[in-house]
């Protein structure tokens, strides 16, 4: 009786946007009549962002993770100048090299070059 009512409760369905949520949230709100089914908003400014093709960003990015990223040295250092830990690229975390390049870009005049 009380999933029953949590059920007719349910207003929104928020999801990012990979096909098997879709299903899941297409099924869900099929019990839930007046449940809209929506898509998050920074997973979807993600994916987007993914079929932008900023060249230059990307070989920046490619050589910051590889270089700076794997440095234990270049951590610390980055630590020590900025104040913060350096944030960690992380394959499944879908927002992590989004986060690092706003690091970046906050801290970019404090790193020498």
């Amino acid at each position: 009786m009380r999933l029953t009512k949590a059920v007719e409760e349910l207003t929104c369905i928020t999801r990012d946007g990979c096909a098997v949520n879709h299903a899941a949230g297409r099924t869900l709100s099929t019990t839930s009549s007046f449940a809209e089914d929506l898509i998050c908003f920074c997973h979807l400014l993600s994916l987007v962002g993914g079929h932008m093709n900023f060249p230059e960003l990307m070989e920046f990015m490619a050589a910051w993770l590889l270089l700076v990223q794997s440095s234990p040295a270049a951590r610390e250092l980055f630590s020590s100048l900025v104040g913060v830990a350096m944030k960690q690229f992380s394959y499944i975390r879908w927002n992590s090299k989004s986060e690092v390049s706003i690091q970046i870009g906050e801290n970019f005049g404090i790193v020498p070059g």
